[in-house]
């Protein structure tokens, strides 16, 4: 049978399963296995379909990637691959990723299945929810039972070599909630470790968040913007560099913000300080000099505004500074 220009035999050629065999490319590499125009390769069918779904999880969540070792990666690369296998594994078993470029959209039954069993019961400890309880009942418990059974019904009701239809919408909303999950988890313990450093250097969290926090947190903005830019993209490259603060400020606070009302059961009460009056006041000039300079330089952006951007950040780190140490105060 053919497929919008993929094969699957049926039961009776070769002993594959048809209805849980994977949808098999035209071209044959020998020894069973099967290769696409992506290089995503299958296992052996000649095995029961229990054991193909087996062989695919297995293959869904190895870490490595062995198939580069030999002609791509170099000894630095096989070293990096190998020490990143911890976070690789929980990342791969906590976070679905649907892949277009994959054979059925990287569709893995058993894997998938599970991800609706390990995900809730992980977001569960970033959220708070570990001492909480649904009609009496502990929360972990509760969502474990329920992702147990949306296991249960995926792998009852699905097969291996097709993706249901729920499977691109509902696992592109998981991962990506995962993965807020993670950033959030993630973004909180750097905030605990900065913190810690604080108290151990006698260090203000203030002096900390306005130079290493953000420094670290921008550092990869840079690195991409500046790329960007070289390569011939200076618009994307301005863009992001406006539209990735705004993303920080309105999802990033809204996020956190949302999060911490849910678990601490409050509203969340914010002070203004003379810390974020300084910091609004900078914003907002740096936001007018934006909308006033750029177009009166009909929209071809000098190298004397960039040095006056380097030079209005350092201003705002000196004022900032004399203010946390009190050398001055603002009288809100």
């Amino acid at each position: 049978v053919r497929v919008g220009g993929v094969s699957r035999e049926s039961s009776g050629s070769s002993g594959i399963n048809a209805e849980y065999g994977l949808l098999r490319p035209d071209v044959s590499l020998g020894n069973g296995i099967q290769r696409t125009n992506s290089s995503y390769e299958y296992p052996s069918y000649s095995r029961g379909a229990a054991q193909q779904v087996i062989l695919n999880f297995i293959a869904g969540i190895n870490p490595l990637h062995f198939k580069d070792w030999e002609d791509e990666f170099s000894l630095k690369d096989k070293i990096f691959d190998v020490v990143s296998v911890p976070a690789n594994l929980v990342f791969t078993l906590t976070i679905p990723v649907v892949d277009l470029t994959q054979p059925l959209y990287g569709w893995n039954k058993l894997l998938n299945a599970l991800h609706f069993t390990i995900c809730p019961l992980a977001a569960v400890f970033p959220l708070g929810f570990t001492n909480k309880t649904i009609l009496s009942v502990p929360a972990p418990l509760v969502v474990s039972v329920i992702g147990i059974l949306i296991t249960a019904i995926i792998l009852l009701t699905s097969s291996q070599g097709e993706n249901p239809c729920y499977y691109k919408p509902v696992f592109t909303l998981l991962g990506f909630f995962m993965s807020i999950m993670w950033i959030y988890t993630i973004a909180s313990e750097i905030v605990a470790l900065l913190s810690s450093f604080g108290h151990i250097f006698a260090i203000s969290s203030a002096i900390l968040g306005l130079t290493v926090l953000s420094w670290a947190n921008s550092v990869g903005d840079l690195v991409s913007d500046v790329a960007m830019a070289k390569q011939g993209y200076p618009q994307m490259a301005v863009s992001a560099c406006i539209g990735g603060p705004c993303l920080n400020m309105l999802l990033g606070i809204g996020l956190a913000s949302t999060l911490s009302i849910i678990k601490n059961g409050k509203n969340l009460e914010l002070k203004l300080g003379d810390s974020l009056i300084i910091s609004s006041g900078f914003l907002m000039v740096t936001i007018c000099s934006h909308l006033v300079a750029i177009p009166l330089m009909r929209f071809n952006v000098r190298r004397w505004y960039g040095f006056y951007l380097f030079g209005l950040y350092l201003m705002f780190l000196v004022i900032a500074m004399l203010n946390i140490t009190g050398v001055f105060t603002i009288h809100s």
